[in-house]
C-alpha cells in the first residue's frame, strides 16, 4: 500500500513540473504561437501563472498527502477524522504505531508544513517558507511509517 501512496506523491511532483515547463515554454515562445488558445489569455495571465505555481502545487501537494491519510484510516475501518494532525495520529494507531514514538523533529516540520498550507490557502501572510521539495521528503517519511 505504501508503494502506491509513494506513486501519488510523486505524481504530483510530476504534475507540477510538466506545468512549469509548458507555462515557461509558453511565456518563451508567446510571439511564435502558431495557434490561438482556447480560452483568452494574455501573457500576463500566464506569467501570474507561473508565479502562483509553487503554491499551487504545495497545497496539492498537501491535499494528496491528507487524502492518503483518509485512505489509510478508511483502510483499517476506522473513521477519518477532520484535520490532518489528527489524520497523521489515527493513521499511526491504525498500524499500531503510538503516535508520540515517531521522530519529534518529523513532527515539528509536520506541523509547519500544516501551517504553511493554511497560511497559502487562507491567504494570510505565510511565515517561515517550506520548500515543495522538503514537504514532498517530510510526506514520504511519514509515510514509510504507515508500511508493514
Amino acid at each position: 500500500m505504501a508503494q502506491s501512496y509513494f506513486r501519488r506523491l510523486l505524481g504530483v511532483r510530476s504534475e507540477y513540473g510538466a506545468a512549469r515547463e509548458a507555462l515557461d515554454l509558453l511565456l518563451r515562445s508567446w510571439d511564435d504561437l502558431s495557434f490561438a488558445p482556447k480560452n483568452p489569455i494574455t501573457p500576463a495571465d500566464a506569467k501570474r501563472a507561473l508565479d502562483n505555481l509553487d503554491f499551487t502545487y504545495f497545497i496539492r501537494l498537501h491535499a494528496e498527502f491528507e487524502s492518503i491519510l483518509r485512505d489509510e484510516v478508511s483502510s483499517k475501518g476506522g473513521a477519518p477524522k477532520a484535520k490532518v494532525r489528527q489524520l497523521e495520529s489515527q493513521a499511526l494507531r491504525a498500524r499500531g504505531i503510538r503516535p508520540g514514538s515517531v521522530n519529534r523533529a518529523l513532527i515539528n516540520r509536520l506541523e509547519a508544513i500544516h501551517r504553511y498550507r493554511n497560511s497559502v490557502a487562507h491567504g494570510a501572510a505565510p511565515g517561515a517558507l517550506v520548500a515543495f521539495a522538503d514537504a514532498l521528503r517530510d510526506f514520504n517519511t511519514f509515510i514509510v511509517h504507515l508500511t508493514p
